[in-house]
């Protein structure tokens, strides 16, 4: 019910004892809403005396006093109006426009009745969706702050994960490492165990024989050149002793020489401590040759021998 209602209702004395009772506690402190009321009491009555007098009928007369069950009167002669007719017919008036008052008031009272049931069930019914908005938000935020632990929970396994991957990433670089060294390890150990069988099977020939191989150059009278062969053989052995490591650059390399041929052969370089062994291979048997010579020159060798001649040079047999 609207305010304007209110007052409405309060000014004629249609409300009832309990909304009667606090609209006036709303007046007790409200002069504005006072100065409304007297408004409005002063209104009804003003429409009560702007109703112009009216003499019922003689049929309605007899019509409510048939419905009342009073004696009917013989209709009395007219007579002159006087002060007490014009009185009858201003308290009828005002009877018949305190009626229609009271009707219009009536009405708009049930209208009033009637939309305030329908505020409170729509007010009810605010309250229940509002009710179940509050459980279901109760609901989702305690299902956020599950996740939330949930997530914290799955962010801290991730982290432990990513830990012990990186240190099986150190580990498996480590083993990487290792396993390279030690593949490294196992080729030079191979090409180590292959030379070494090759010097097996040479110096397991029959009726091998030594050579050692005189130095051509004061430069290198230090050093030593032995050749291990056997003269039917095509395989020899050359062990080399105080030789100086040469630079990357530069290399030894080995020749055959029969009557004005000198033939390529392999080349080496010797370790730092001056020493150095290589197998040596020939199209022909070593009986077939005259001298042995070794010559300086540059990285991978040459197919003629440097013209600044051998640094050791010296006869087969």
């Amino acid at each position: 019910m609207t305010l304007d209602e209110q007052i409405a209702l309060y000014a004629i004395g249609a409300l009832d004892e309990q909304e009667r009772a606090e609209f006036e506690r709303q007046l007790a402190g409200s002069p504005e809403l006072r100065a409304r009321v007297a408004e409005e009491r002063a209104a009804a009555a003003a429409l009560m005396l702007s109703v112009e007098p009216v003499a019922p009928s003689p049929a309605l007369k007899q019509k409510v006093m048939a419905r009342t069950g009073a004696p009917i009167r013989p209709a009395e002669p007219p007579r002159s109006s006087g002060l007490s007719d014009w009185l009858r017919y201003l308290f009828g008036g005002l009877a018949v426009a305190c009626a229609s008052l009271a009707l219009v008031l009536g009405v708009g009272l049930l209208n009033a009745q009637s939309q305030l049931t329908q505020q409170r069930a729509y007010n009810a019914q605010l309250q229940s969706q509002l009710q179940e908005v509050r459980v279901q938000l109760d609901l989702a935020r305690d299902r956020t702050a599950q996740l939330e632990r949930e997530l914290a929970a799955a962010q801290d396994r991730l982290a432990q994960a990513e830990q012990r991957v990186q240190a099986l990433q150190a580990d498996a670089d480590q083993a990487r490492a290792e396993l390279t060294a030690a593949q490294s390890e196992v080729e030079r150990v191979r090409n180590a165990l292959a030379a070494a069988e090759n010097e097996l099977a040479v110096l397991s020939q029959r009726d091998v024989r030594v050579a050692s191989i005189p130095a051509f150059k004061d430069d290198f009278r230090q050093g030593a050149i032995s050749l291990f062969y056997a003269p039917d053989a095509t395989t020899a052995l050359i062990t080399a002793h105080n030789l100086p490591p040469l630079s990357p650059d530069r290399t030894y390399q080995v020749w055959l020489i029969k009557g004005d041929q000198r033939l390529p052969s392999e080349v080496f370089n010797t370790s730092p401590d001056g020493t150095g062994r290589l197998v040596v291979k020939s199209d022909e048997p070593f009986s077939a040759f005259d001298n042995i010579g070794i010559t300086v020159e540059p990285a991978g060798g040459r197919p003629t021998p440097n013209p600044d001649g051998p640094i050791f040079l010296g006869p087969l047999g």
